[in-house]
């Protein structure tokens, strides 16, 4: 895990202009280096979940900015760490300060969604780590657009996914998940 230290360093300093040069750092390196990162994904998307809950509007679209352009050009690249890109989306769309990034983010999980289906990598364990963030921000945010855009992207998720035999929410587990959310 060699860029664990970012990691540390992200979540150590208090510093915007050093929180974006780490930020920049990370984003050339997905632009240019994106094949070499392999085990380097479970801190750079750390890294990122971070970015998400700053303070600093910069701080937070620099991040998303990184990871829009991880899932749109380097999908298959994270190879088993969709379950922490997943939760890093998350991050986004649920984080309590910036309203544009969240609504965003909602967007952005059901296209990765479509995404992970099309490359048949959805798990249950890919479905609670969406569906759960998303139903507690659709239920308890503080922002009228952010419950909205997380209660549709909820149903979207839900709903495309509901219909479909021998789907990942047929059976027992889709009971477990309508019961429980």
């Amino acid at each position: 895990e060699f860029l664990k230290p970012f990691q540390d360093l992200m979540a150590a300093s208090t510093s915007v202009e050093v929180k974006e040069l780490i930020l920049g750092c990370l984003g050339h390196m997905v632009q240019s280096r994106a094949q070499s990162i392999r085990s380097g994904w479970r801190p750079m998307l750390a890294v990122l979940g971070i970015a998400a809950q700053d303070a600093a509007l910069s701080v937070a679209t620099a991040g998303f900015a990184t990871v829009e352009t991880v899932l749109s050009e380097h999908f298959e690249l994270l190879g088993d760490h969709h379950a922490e890109c997943v939760a890093c989306v998350c991050e986004f769309a649920t984080q309590p300060r910036h309203e544009s990034i969240a609504l965003r983010a909602c967007g952005r999980l059901v296209e990765y969604v479509g995404a992970l289906r099309a490359a048949e990598l959805l798990t249950q364990k890919l479905w609670w780590a969406l569906l759960q963030p998303l139903a507690a921000a659709a239920r308890a945010d503080a922002r009228a657009a952010v419950r909205g855009a997380c209660a549709d992207a909820l149903f979207a998720l839900l709903g495309a996914e509901a219909g479909v035999a021998d789907g990942a929410l047929d059976g027992e587990f889709g009971g477990k998940v309508f019961a429980e959310l």
